[in-house]
């Protein structure tokens, strides 16, 4: 299902819808159908158009986010058995010293600021490389290595949900109802809650990196009409979070 999942979305992001109607249109003008082949690559044009600017990215992001701000402060967010935090948001390749910090390591720092907080004792690092990566930078902030337990083996939301399903219950054995402050970017959080509400698992959200958010504040008039490759890589993304979102449905 992981690679099923990849391969529909290698198609139904935006760059490929573009360039597939693109060589439509051109297959179209080939076969001397010009009216349908100006048309199509007509279309093929204004929607790579629009998907690279922040007009695109805003408009499906911002929705994503809003539910989850009232849930931003640290002051809050409840105790809970652990802090979870999705990975993503820390790389680190082999011959690197130091990981290497993306748009979402906001979801470290927050989850060092829930711990600072006695939000929970423990935080539960989920994603391929967390120990490598996001380990790191948790220490950095100075959570001791003792309160931190990594799943190296997620690949995706779903996985993330059961695996960390399966690691509270092998600490916690006792108990019968489990709590987790779940970390993650504020565009992934609805996908995120829905995948862990097919577990035993209470996730109470405590979001960060409101991405649409900063983009809305910090554009420029004309960031909202010329194209950009960063406006196109936000647009794919927020599209795909809300497919992710519909296709649970």
């Amino acid at each position: 299902m992981f690679y099923i999942n990849k391969l529909v979305w290698f198609f139904m992001n935006p760059f490929m819808i573009g360039f597939t109607l693109a060589v439509i249109g051109f297959a179209l003008l080939l076969k001397n159908k010009k009216k349908f082949g100006i048309v199509v690559s007509m279309i093929s044009f204004f929607w790579l158009w629009i998907c690279s600017t922040s007009t695109a990215s805003v408009l499906l992001g911002i929705p994503l986010e809003k539910p989850f701000l009232q849930y931003e402060k640290v002051e809050s967010s409840p105790e809970a058995d652990a802090i979870v935090v999705l990975g993503g948001g820390i790389s680190r390749a082999k011959e690197m010293s130091f990981p290497d910090a993306n748009d979402a390591a906001d979801r470290i720092w927050h989850a060092a600021r829930l711990w600072k907080a006695n939000k929970a004792k423990t935080i539960i690092l989920s994603g391929i490389d967390e120990e490598i990566a996001a380990k790191v930078l948790l220490l950095d902030f100075g959570v001791p290595e003792e309160h931190v337990i990594v799943d190296n083996f997620s690949r995706n939301t779903y996985e993330n949900s059961r695996f960390t399903e399966n690691i509270i219950k092998e600490k916690y054995p006792e108990k019968k109802e489990y709590s987790i402050l779940l970390v993650t970017s504020a565009w992934h959080m609805g996908r995120a809650l829905g995948n862990f509400s097919k577990t035993s698992l209470k996730a109470i959200p405590a979001p960060s990196d409101f991405k649409a958010y900063t983009s809305y504040y910090l554009s420029e008039w004309y960031d909202y009409f010329l194209p950009s490759p960063v406006g196109i890589a936000w647009t794919g993304t927020f599209m795909k979070e809300w497919i992710g979102r519909l296709a649970r449905k």
